[in-house]
């Protein structure tokens, strides 16, 4: 079976939307999130619980942020570490121990000027690389990393191109003989400890179309200042309300179930609870993209 290891900061939005999706059944077997752990809450604590209760295999790397600055955590992992579901992942830096390089269950490859300063992984061990040839041609990883979100854009790059790439993995990873696909999401690569205002609000809704997945960005276009979220909101959802009337084919997943909902009752739940929806349609989505397309 093809696998789907979708990469997050571990923010608090993005730990809420795993933990509704496993709590409604909505996470496909083939997904394996990978979970950053980028501070010290108990959110992170109530999702390797729910999953463990499940015997869900989870991956866990406390690399950026906080959380692996606390040497006296109020929310350790301690009581997990022996449970199988629970996956040590590493990713692999300058920084990194051999000792801990050797007992990672997974190594998460980014950077290729690597390969020279530490041996090849063991044959137990499960390869995530990312985009680098060489970094592929050295490692021969089981499993790719992509970043396939816009960096950089604005939203008038936005505007001028609605819809952008996403991936055609589901389809084609098995033929490459991989045995699975990662990447960073909706979210992108680019991480902020407390994030920084937008003058717009951008609604990222993936969908899938012949054999590959897009994104569509609905942009709240009429405001220019930093103020007003919620109008924001509500504008960028006009668009995608109009949209999704004429493409009835997009998934209705429990994410964008509970987001047209919002709209449609003119509720605004604020901005994280909106990119936990989005997430959540996003992972619900692919996972069942996996149950479909040819392994």
């Amino acid at each position: 079976m093809l696998h789907y290891y979708p990469y997050l900061r571990g923010k608090q939005f993005e730990l809420q939307a795993l933990l509704a999706l496993q709590a409604a059944g909505k996470l496909a077997p083939a997904v394996v999130p990978i979970i950053e752990p980028v501070r010290d809450s108990h959110h992170l604590v109530d999702c390797v619980a729910e999953f463990m209760a499940a015997k869900r295999p989870l991956i866990v790397n406390p690399q950026v942020g906080t959380y692996d600055q606390h040497r006296q955590q109020r929310f350790p992992l301690t009581k997990w570490w022996t449970d199988p579901n629970l996956k040590a992942g590493l990713l692999v830096s300058t920084e990194v121990s051999l000792s801990d390089y050797n007992a990672a269950t997974v190594l998460i490859y980014t950077q290729p000027g690597l390969l020279e300063t530490l041996p090849l992984p063991q044959p137990q061990q499960l390869v995530i690389a990312g985009p680098s040839h060489r970094l592929r041609r050295a490692l021969t990883p089981q499993v790719t990393l992509a970043d396939p979100l816009p960096r950089g854009w604005d939203g008038a790059d936005y505007l001028l191109q609605p819809q952008t790439f996403f991936s055609d993995q589901p389809w084609f990873a098995g033929a490459d003989g991989l045995s699975g696909f990662s990447d960073f999401a909706i979210a992108g690569s680019s991480y902020s400890e407390k994030g920084y205002p937008l003058p717009y609000v951008r609604l990222s809704l993936s969908f899938p179309t012949g054999q590959q997945v897009w994104l569509h960005h609905f942009i709240s276009d009429q405001f220019t200042d930093f103020k007003q979220p919620k109008a924001k909101y509500f504008s960028s959802g006009v668009h995608l309300l109009a949209w999704l009337a004429e493409h009835p084919e997009v998934p209705q997943t429990m994410g964008l179930q509970a987001l047209t909902q919002s709209l449609n009752e003119q509720h605004f739940p604020g901005l994280g609870k909106v990119k936990q929806w989005l997430l959540m349609h996003h992972i619900e989505m692919v996972g069942q993209l996996l149950t479909t397309a040819p392994s």
